[in-house]
């Protein structure tokens, strides 16, 4: 069955098998089959969500309202969204992006150091004054020695 072997492959929404299926069925069986996957607990969005949180936080740390879009864009429900993200601290992801990104920027001056890092941090989704927080504490976690932020 083609929906089993798309769902083999890693975690997929309802959404999205259900796209996948509307290319060769009709409504009705992509609604049987989808209450087949979910029944059988081999298509489940909250563990979607929950497991692209993890990935999310762990390899590209993004914004609360990214993450948010970004499971929105791939079905998931707003109920099941508000339930994952609770637990995120969107203060230290901003820390862990902004803190592995400055190892590529440490022999600048502050000024370009802060915009470099605005701008990635910025394209994250992170807010204004998150950013400012972050840029002004990694700088001094990289540059004890230097707080001079001309």
């Amino acid at each position: 069955m083609l929906a089993r072997r798309f769902v083999s492959y890693g975690p997929r929404t309802e959404l999205q098998v259900s796209r996948r299926l509307k290319k060769l069925y009709s409504q009705e069986v992509i609604a049987a089959v989808l209450a087949e996957l979910v029944e059988t607990g081999e298509v489940d969005d909250e563990a979607f969500a929950l497991l692209w949180i993890a990935n999310r936080n762990s390899s590209r740390p993004r914004s609360l309202y990214l993450i948010k879009k970004e499971l929105y864009d791939r079905g998931i429900g707003e109920q099941i969204i508000e339930k994952v993200v609770q637990n995120i601290d969107e203060e230290d992801a901003a820390y862990r992006a902004a803190s592995t990104f400055s190892r590529k920027l440490s022999p600048l001056r502050f000024s370009e150091f802060e915009r470099k890092l605005w701008g990635y941090l910025k394209r994250r989704g992170f807010t204004n004054d998150l950013i400012r927080t972050v840029t002004i504490s990694v700088w001094k976690d990289r540059n004890p020695q230097n707080e001079n932020f001309e």
